[in-house]
């Protein structure tokens, strides 16, 4: 009965592992087909992918041109109102700043000629007939000619025009300009000048040297040459035309000229005499003052006063006063001696008020 149990478990046990080398056989073939399909799978995934991208933004393309097409007329309303009101913005404040800038940049010169330009674009502007595109259209082409003017500017240009002489004649000739400097020659070559504004918004010419003319006449005629530059452009030249020499400025004074140069001279001498006065005035020596403390500590009263007495100037009625009340307080001394340098005062300040007069009233003369 053993053996048979035995025989038993060894065909269960064959039985079992041929099992087991089947399924492992399956798997085997299953890994194979599975390696084999892989490959095809996941580029055909790829590809799907790719595929639902560009679906994916070829629907939101859709969608957004859904969007646009369906965008309310409120919506348009609003971006129309709002570009109205940029181009009101621009038409009525940012043209009229521009405009009122260059008119205050132009010269002298170009007033004639740009000055007119800008004479019809503001009658255009107050037209009410005239449409906003015609305004803007004017507008915008002054704007183009300022550029053109800058360009001429910067390179030097020469144009017509009439200027008075230093006389008040008016000349015709050329402006020649080349930044903010502005010259003029007439016709007949001969009278050239620079150019200043005057209240009457006309040109005027300002004479300048022989040297400074035959530049300007030779740049006239060639077109190339050194022009004589102001970097102050006229500022320096009208302060030098305000300089005047004192006989001038005493001739404005008239009459009261008089009276203020008297005051001035006695004032002058009086200080001079105040000066003088002062700088005599000599101080105590300090051994004057150690050997008169000696003196009185010796009781000799009769030399201590004689050596005080000896000094000038202030200083001597001071220490004599200080020896003849040596016996009394400190305190006493000291009031005494500053009461005989206050008795000295007025006779320094005698005439001050000489000065003081005239240097208070002569503002009102």
């Amino acid at each position: 009965m053993t053996c048979g149990w035995a025989q038993s478990i060894e065909q269960l046990t064959e039985r079992q592992q041929n099992r087991l080398e089947e399924a492992t056989e399956r798997l085997k073939t299953l890994r194979l087909e599975i390696r084999d399909q892989q490959i095809p799978m996941g580029k055909k995934l790829a590809d799907l992918r790719y595929e639902t991208d560009g679906k994916e933004r070829l629907l939101k393309e859709r969608q957004r041109l859904r969007d646009r097409s369906s965008l309310s007329l409120e919506q348009l309303e609003s971006q129309v109102a709002a570009g109205k009101k940029e181009l009101d913005y621009i038409a009525d404040n940012l043209i009229n700043e521009f405009e009122s800038s260059f008119k205050a940049a132009l010269s002298p010169g170009e007033i004639s000629t740009f000055g007119e330009d800008l004479r019809q674009l503001d009658l255009l502007l107050e037209q009410t007939e005239s449409t906003e595109t015609e305004k803007l259209s004017a507008s915008m082409q002054q704007i183009a000619d300022s550029l053109d003017r800058i360009d001429g500017l910067l390179a030097g240009k020469r144009y017509p025009g009439s200027a008075l002489d230093p006389e008040g004649k008016q000349l015709a000739g050329s402006f020649i300009q080349v930044g903010p400097l502005l010259y003029f020659i007439s016709e007949s070559k001969d009278t050239v000048g620079w150019v200043e504004e005057t209240r009457t918004l006309k040109p005027k010419m300002r004479s300048i040297g022989s040297s400074e003319v035959k530049a300007i006449q030779n740049l006239s005629e060639t077109g190339i040459g050194l022009l004589p530059v102001d970097p102050t452009l006229g500022d320096a030249v009208a302060f030098a035309e305000t300089k005047e020499s004192w006989q001038e400025h005493f001739k404005k004074g008239g009459v009261w000229v008089i009276p203020i140069i008297g005051f001035a001279i006695l004032s002058m001498l009086v200080a001079i005499y105040k000066s003088i006065q002062v700088s005599l005035i000599r101080q105590p020596q300090p051994m004057v003052v150690h050997e008169i403390i000696e003196k009185l500590g010796a009781e000799d009263s009769k030399g201590a006063l004689s050596l005080a007495a000896s000094q000038s100037g202030p200083a001597a009625q001071m220490l004599t006063e200080g020896v003849k009340n040596a016996a009394e307080s400190v305190e006493l001394v000291e009031e005494v001696m500053f009461e005989s340098i206050l008795g000295a005062q007025p006779k320094l300040e005698r005439f001050l008020n000489v000065i003081a007069v005239p240097a208070a009233t002569a503002p009102l003369l």
